[in-house]
């Protein structure tokens, strides 16, 4: 018999498998955005599971981001355990964004699960990814 803290823990370790075993409220993602700015430094903070169901609403985050004319776009994902395709489809466009408006897109402090999908994907050789401690000693001291 698994008890209920067993199962928060497995769940955890393996998010995308509550999308197969869980109850039907647990299988509509959720995430939390918060976007914090420093002059010329945006700060996009995602909590929670970077989905298909959500991706929108990352991309007016990103919309409305990009045309404040930062320097750089900074993407905090300590706090995001769950990345699917479309999300990471979403993440390269944005990629590609960043280059036309010559706007440096970074990430840090990426979670274990991330940072895993990120490595299975090669996006750790395309993405600029550091951490949190390093991106604020370079870029948010000087503001």
């Amino acid at each position: 018999m698994y008890t209920s803290a067993k199962v928060k823990l497995f769940y955890k370790k393996f998010p995308f498998l509550r999308y197969l075993f869980g109850s039907f409220q647990d299988k509509v993602p959720s995430m939390d955005i918060k976007v914090e700015e420093y002059s010329k430094i945006i700060v996009v903070r995602l909590d929670g599971e970077f989905f298909l169901g959500n991706i929108r609403d990352v991309e007016l985050i990103w919309e409305e981001s990009i045309a404040k004319n930062p320097d750089i776009i900074a993407i905090d994902c300590k706090k995001l355990y769950f990345i699917d395709s479309p999300a990471i489809g979403t993440l390269v466009k944005f990629l590609n964004d960043s280059a036309v408006y010559d706007i440096k897109l970074m990430f840090f402090d990426l979670s274990d699960s991330v940072i895993r999908v990120f490595q299975t994907a090669k996006l750790n050789r395309v993405f600029t990814i550091t951490t949190k401690k390093e991106f604020e000693e370079k870029y948010l001291k000087k503001v």
